[in-house]
């Protein structure tokens, strides 16, 4: 949703730029786990302690290219920049937009490129000259590439407005930054610009990806190149459902293609409007930095159930002089100081990425999402009723670890064959004089059972099945 220039001219300029690092065997170039955060750099030792093993960063072609084709500016994502975050185990996942004033004739970074769509190796195709000489500058170490963001934001007003061509021209310039991209090397991944689904839904639209699959699907040599994209990347904010239920759905529609491709979501939040670094009023969706936290959990969770491959937050710190009316968020105040976010991204990361494959259920307001591998079960609940709620979760161990947002733990016991889970209620009502909604559940619980020999249910004297035993509980 956001793009944040990586301009670093004033640190080059006072010599402030970290030396190079010694050269050795390159990491792995794209990533190897699932969770990262839009430039993590910023905050890099604590991104590190969070366990985020990717991020993304705009290469914005007006920052690299600002003078003409024959220019490059070192300064705009220093390679010592690069090569400690590689270091640090962190990939990057590079972005590519925003033409400067002489590649599109109008200075207007929503305007495609003259020339786009001439053939990849036309030297008249500003585009796939300036894709060839990033993607090979940074083979090896930057693998993974993202064209252009948001294509499907089509209000010109809109302040993050950022394509003005048509979805014909959308595919015509992925098309030819693929092929350009695969020419210097052969081991990259092209990932189309992420999409908003809201943006097309919200206004009964067809979606975006179904009018760009329409058209390469008029392209003959499409199905030989899997329609010129590895990847379908998904921008999602604000309801922790849609991460379920828009990759699932995007699956069917990619499937109705002939096609199977990662579903990434690179963008996903909910800003807090009680940060008090820049209060904002509660409407737009926003909610507390404690619904904040639970968003996160609950996003991860229903992520994972619906395969996603990856997932990313926007974004890791606030930018410096974030004042009122700005939207913090950041994972990290800009001051440097975590936000509850960060620590509920730690918690999850810590105990769902590797956690097994998952199923997802919702049941009278509460949702579930297992996750299961040999000998452990991680089970997430919460509820999205305002009212509080028990949850009775059949036993498949002596004894559990439950575990809140932030990480406290504690040893539970089954009663009569379950465990009882207390979920509170949701408080995000996030439309003030609105019919009451509540996207973001309650605080999330985990529990975690480790040392057994089956993740199916044992018999139990109370025959529990997994069910809800009482709302309103004081």
């Amino acid at each position: 949703m956001r793009i944040v220039s990586l301009v670093m001219l004033l640190a080059a300029a006072a010599g402030m730029l970290l030396p190079a690092l010694a050269s050795a065997a390159p990491p792995p170039s794209k990533p190897t786990g699932v969770f990262g955060a839009v430039e993590a750099f910023r905050a890099g030792d604590l991104a590190s302690d969070a366990g985020l093993s990717w991020q993304r960063v705009s290469f914005l072609w007006h920052g690299l290219q600002p003078n003409g084709p024959d220019d490059w500016n070192p300064f705009y994502f220093p390679d010592a920049e690069l090569n400690a975050e590689l270091a640090a185990g962190r990939t990057i996942v590079g972005l590519l937009m925003s033409p400067p004033a002489w590649a599109n004739g109008t200075g207007r970074a929503s305007d495609p490129p003259r020339n786009f769509a001439l053939a990849p190796d036309d030297p008249n195709n500003l585009w796939t000259a300036y894709v060839s000489k990033v993607v090979s500058t940074y083979k090896g170490r930057i693998d993974t590439w993202i064209i252009w963001n948001e294509p499907d934001i089509w209000d010109p007003s809109f302040p993050i407005y950022a394509w003005s061509g048509t979805v014909t021209d959308y595919y015509r310039l992925v098309k030819r930054g693929y092929l350009a991209a695969k020419a210097v090397n052969p081991n990259a991944t092209i990932a189309l610009g992420g999409q908003t689904y809201w943006w097309d839904k919200k206004y009964n639209r067809e979606l975006f990806l179904k009018r760009f699959l329409d058209v390469g699907a008029g392209d003959e040599t499409a199905p030989a190149h899997g329609f010129y994209f590895d990847a379908v990347v998904l921008h999602l904010y604000n309801d922790p459902a849609t991460l379920y239920d828009v990759p699932v759905y995007y699956k069917q529609l990619l499937a109705a293609y002939g096609l199977e491709k990662p579903i990434w979501i690179n963008e996903t939040n909910a800003v807090p409007h009680d940060d008090p670094q820049s209060p904002l009023p509660r409407s737009d969706y926003r909610v507390t930095m404690d619904e904040q936290a639970s968003y996160i959990v609950q996003a991860i969770a229903n992520g994972l159930a619906a395969g996603v491959e990856r997932i990313g937050f926007y974004k890791m710190r606030d930018d410096a002089g974030y004042g009122p009316g700005a939207e913090p968020y950041g994972l990290i105040s800009a001051n440097g100081s975590p936000k509850p976010a960060y620590t509920a991204v730690k918690t999850a990361v810590k105990l769902l990425e590797r956690a097994g494959a998952a199923t997802r259920t919702v049941e009278k307001g509460v949702t579930r999402v297992t996750f299961t591998k040999p000998g452990t079960r991680t089970t997430v609940l919460w509820n999205t009723t305002p009212a509080p709620a028990v949850y009775a979760l059949p036993a498949v161990s002596n004894d559990a670890e439950l575990v809140d947002k932030l990480g406290r733990t504690r040893t539970i016991k089954p009663q009569g064959g379950a465990y009882l889970i207390e979920l509170p209620p949701a408080t995000a009502n996030t439309v003030p004089g609105e019919p009451a909604t509540y996207l973001v559940g309650g605080s999330p619980m985990i529990v975690v059972e480790s040392g057994i020999k089956s993740a199916a249910a044992p018999a139990s004297p109370r025959g529990w099945s997994g069910q809800l035993l009482a709302y309103g509980l004081d």
